[in-house]
């Protein structure tokens, strides 16, 4: 029996406005939104323990596919990553996004102003665990990107519902959440600059002051020379990253003078740990 009506999507996170003042404009989420900068490189999604999560809520295995596509469509989405690869991952230096399912509930309340109607209540809480596979081959795990979605819908207290109903509830509340989740990683992955200065030069190599703890976590470092104003005079490549340091070759771009003291920026994301 197909059950009358959609679900309200309750959304949390948004806040709410007291006394006289406007409450914002609530924003459902229907897909990762875009971000318009130049996408990183390309990212493996692998289901990591999402069956196991699936046996623990005691969610039908096939929802396993559903889910996978779901998340690498949202993340393909979001623009910030040249490619989505789903399956076995090939060479390190990369980023790794891992689905889970934290928390799954069901609820059918009676209303009391009105016996002739419950309401019913899903919550499901979703997560995107980001690794990062170093060149050593080692994982380094930074904070999830997770979403609680709670969907609401009043129904004829007459009605019993199925498994198969609960499970299409489920669904419907896991898709909208890594949607949500999805579009969080993605203004994570969004890149911004650190900068720093060439501390000692040598011919072309150069000694660099800078903060490097999210850099060394970048697959693709990119660090440049700039002028008071941003604009590129030289890149510096063949990159050695220490502890607040790096050390790489001069390439000019401009045909200025490039010298101690020169500001310089790289590029990273604001994930953290």
């Amino acid at each position: 029996m197909k059950l009358p009506g959609k679900f309200v999507l309750v959304l949390f996170g948004t806040a709410l406005a007291f006394g006289c003042a406007t409450a914002p404009e609530v924003i459902y989420v229907t897909e990762a939104q875009q971000v318009t900068s130049q996408a990183l490189e390309p990212v493996y999604l692998i289901p990591g323990n999402l069956e196991k999560d699936l046996k623990t809520w005691k969610l039908p295995p096939e929802m396993l596919g559903m889910i996978m596509n779901t998340v690498s469509e949202q993340v393909e989405k979001t623009k910030r990553f040249t490619k989505v690869i789903e399956g076995e991952i090939a060479g390190n230096n990369t980023y790794v996004i891992q689905p889970g399912i934290d928390s799954l509930s069901y609820a059918e309340n009676l209303i009391p102003t009105d016996p002739t109607r419950k309401k019913v209540i899903v919550k499901a809480r979703v997560r995107l665990d980001v690794k990062y596979l170093n060149d050593k081959g080692e994982f380094r795990q930074f904070r999830p990107f997770s979403d609680l979605r709670t969907l609401e819908q009043k129904i004829s207290s007459k009605i019993a519902i199925t498994n198969e109903q609960k499970n299409e509830y489920y669904t419907e509340a896991i898709e909208v959440g890594y949607k949500a989740a999805a579009n969080l990683m993605g203004v994570a992955f969004n890149p911004s600059y650190v900068t720093g200065k060439i501390s000692k030069l040598n011919g072309r190599v150069a000694d660099i002051q800078i903060n490097t703890s999210k850099l060394r976590h970048m697959p693709k470092k990119e660090v440049e020379v700039i002028d008071d104003n941003g604009k590129v005079l030289a890149v510096v490549d063949e990159l050695k990253v220490n502890d607040g340091a790096i050390t790489g070759k001069i390439y000019e771009k401009s045909g200025s003078a490039i010298k101690e003291g020169s500001k310089v920026r790289a590029k990273i994301n604001d994930l953290t740990e």
